[in-house]
């Protein structure tokens, strides 16, 4: 189920990615194509929140102690010791559980639930698989199951720690980190510039596209693009 659920999460996310994040309060006159798309990003949020609140419900009519529970446990070591001697095998008592660990996943297009779904869940299922082979190896007893799994946490956590000191250089986008020309002028953001100051391009409209010279603009108007082909904007007065 540890594995199973975060599957549930991701096909959940990319379906409601589907809608738009305003879908209740306006009507939408643009498709999950155009640029200014924003999935209903919250949705995943807010019916997980719902269910748990549901599941909790139940946990609030059991009492503090398992008094009973407590007394047949009690009974149950009580003989195990009494036999231990050579009867053991033969005491109708608990087994110690093995605990499985689990790799948590966290739940942005479609495609990239896809994309990370596709690393997550078997990264899960291997996570999984590989602590209850170490714990049926080692038969841990419930302490020593707790213990390996918070020292199996606390790796993660320093692996998470790692990216803060690694990462990606920081995107080339012409006009807003680097000047659209080489200047021996100091750089400010600006995403006008000489070869679109005509075009009267929209701030709002954020398409970015990749350009032949590795630099990346903010829309294909501020690129200087008059024309497009085959998906490929032609004409670009910024030597895209």
């Amino acid at each position: 189920m540890a594995a199973f659920g975060p599957v549930l999460g991701f096909l959940l996310g990319a379906y409601l990615l589907s809608f738009h994040m305003d879908s209740f309060t306006q009507i939408i006159s643009i498709d999950a194509g155009d640029s200014r798309w924003v999935g209903m990003w919250w949705g995943g949020f807010l019916l997980c929140g719902l269910l748990l609140i549901m599941v909790s419900i139940p946990f609030f009519s059991f009492p503090k102690v398992l008094t009973h529970e407590k007394e047949k446990i009690r009974l149950i070591e009580k003989a195990a010791a009494a036999n231990a001697a050579g009867t053991s095998n033969t005491v109708n008592s608990t087994a110690t559980p093995k605990i499985a660990t689990s790799s948590s996943t966290k739940n942005d297009t479609g495609y990239g639930k896809d994309v990370k779904g596709s690393i997550a869940i078997p990264g899960a299922c291997i996570g999984i698989f590989m602590g209850g082979v170490i714990l049926k190896k080692m038969e841990l007893r419930p302490k020593g199951a707790v213990q390996f799994v918070l020292i199996s946490n606390a790796i993660c956590l320093l692996c998470y720690g790692l990216l803060f000191f690694l990462g990606c250089d920081n995107l080339k986008m012409a006009g807003t980190t680097i000047p659209y020309f080489n200047s021996t002028q100091p750089f400010q953001v600006n995403l006008t510039s000489s070869c679109n100051f005509g075009c009267e391009c929209s701030m709002n409209d954020v398409e970015p596209v990749c350009g032949n010279n590795g630099l990346t603009y903010f829309s294909p108007c501020h690129a200087g693009c008059t024309s497009i082909l085959s998906s490929n904007y032609t004409n670009c007065a910024c030597k895209c």
